[in-house]
């Protein structure tokens, strides 16, 4: 409800507390608004809805949140855009099963972005940011992340990125996880001593 009322580049101020129920899934977002939680804030997705869905011409920034599900077999992504921007600043992922966390596809113009910093995503089966948008990543972590897909045919999107754009990944720690870092189309990138991943 607050983001139909709120004006283009405003900010929502969610206050401490759980935020889980129906009213608060499957937000369209179609302008540009940031919203940021005050103290101990946590979004839980309600089962068979998305969170938030990103119109083209929509830019959402999340702040200071922690998400998690309700019962993780329902398995919709918490954030879903069609060609809009996510920028995802000092948020926690944790115990989430679904394809992607951030799912992100073409609009008509813009294939979207996905920026993510300082933020940590913990038990994770599926992958982090998948589709067309460009990913910038920047002091994050990463851990118990592990393959949504169990069948042959789709293991190229058994990775935390799967993308088929591009990716910038700074300053950030991948551990403990049972696939690949990057999938990027056609190319197949993965996890390296030589980085100092585990």
């Amino acid at each position: 409800y607050a983001i139909q009322k709120v004006g283009n580049g405003n900010t929502i101020c969610l206050l401490e507390g759980l935020h889980k129920h129906n009213a608060d899934s499957n937000v369209v977002v179609d302008k540009n608004v940031t919203i940021v939680g005050f103290g101990d804030v946590t979004l839980k997705r309600a089962n068979n809805f998305k969170v938030f869905i990103v119109k083209e011409w929509g830019s959402l920034t999340l702040k200071n949140i922690k998400f998690t599900v309700d019962i993780r077999e329902y398995d919709d992504s918490i954030v879903y855009c069609t060609g809009g921007n996510v920028s995802v600043v000092n948020c926690s992922f944790t115990g989430i099963t679904s394809p992607s966390v951030i799912f992100t596809t073409s609009g008509n113009k813009n294939d979207g972005l996905v920026f993510i910093e300082d933020s940590s995503f913990k038990d994770i089966v599926g992958a982090v940011s998948r589709g067309t948008a460009r990913v910038y990543v920047k002091n994050s972590t990463f851990e118990q992340v592990s393959n949504y897909y169990r069948y042959q045919g789709m293991e190229n999107y058994n990775a935390i990125f799967p993308i088929t754009s591009s990716i910038e990944i700074y300053d950030s720690i991948f551990r403990q996880n049972a696939v690949g870092i990057v999938n990027l189309h056609p190319f197949s990138y993965s996890s390296s001593s030589l980085l100092g991943a585990t």
